[in-house]
C-alpha cells in the first residue's frame, strides 16, 4: 500500500469519526474531537458507555500518527538519494 494513501487513508478514517468536523484537514477542530480522533488511533473505541479517552491511548495515538507521518516522508524521498 502506497504511504501517502494510507497516511489519507487515516485522515480520511479520523475525518469520519468526528462529525461535526467534515469540512477538511485545515478545517478547526474543537479540542475534545481532536482528542478523541488521537485517541482512535490510540485503540480508542469511543462507544457511548466508553469513559474519556486517558492520556495512554492518546499518547499511542499521537505516536502512531507521528509514524504515519514519518513514513509518507520517508516514501516520498527521491530515490536518487536512497541507499541500497
Amino acid at each position: 500500500m502506497d504511504a501517502h494513501f494510507a497516511v489519507s487513508l487515516q485522515i480520511q478514517n479520523l475525518r469520519c469519526t468526528c462529525p461535526a468536523e467534515n469540512e477538511g484537514i485545515n478545517s478547526k477542530m474543537a479540542g475534545g474531537d481532536r482528542r478523541r480522533a488521537y485517541a482512535r488511533l490510540g485503540g480508542y473505541l469511543d462507544r457511548t458507555s466508553d469513559a474519556p479517552p486517558g492520556t495512554t491511548v492518546i499518547w499511542r495515538g499521537l505516536s502512531r500518527l507521528a509514524d504515519l507521518v514519518e513514513g509518507a516522508r520517508i516514501a516520498e524521498t527521491p530515490s536518487s538519494e536512497t541507499y541500497g
